[in-house]
């Protein structure tokens, strides 16, 4: 199937499987919660890192469900303004 329509957590399994790594030893970075830090933690990642400007209001109950699963799926790892702040 096209790319767009292999859900994102599955593609990271397979890069991981190409890499011949597991899930666990990567980390997910992204400006989109609902795109990037769900999809990489219900992969499995080893942490997501959300990439945001200091304006940026991270309202985890802004995006659809609201129980402890649903809220801990778009919980990022880390919250950065710049990639220089990962070492």
């Amino acid at each position: 199937p096209p790319a767009q329509e292999i859900p994102k957590a599955d593609r990271i399994r397979q890069i991981c499987d190409i890499w011949e790594c597991n899930t666990s030893e990567v980390i997910m970075l992204g400006d989109s919660i609902p795109d990037d830090i769900v999809e990489g933690n219900r992969a499995g990642c080893g942490g997501t890192v959300l990439l945001q400007s200091k304006d940026y209001n991270l309202n985890l109950n802004h995006y659809y469900g609201t129980s402890e699963g649903d809220l801990m799926e778009r919980k990022p790892t880390l919250c950065i303004e710049t990639l220089s702040e990962i070492r």
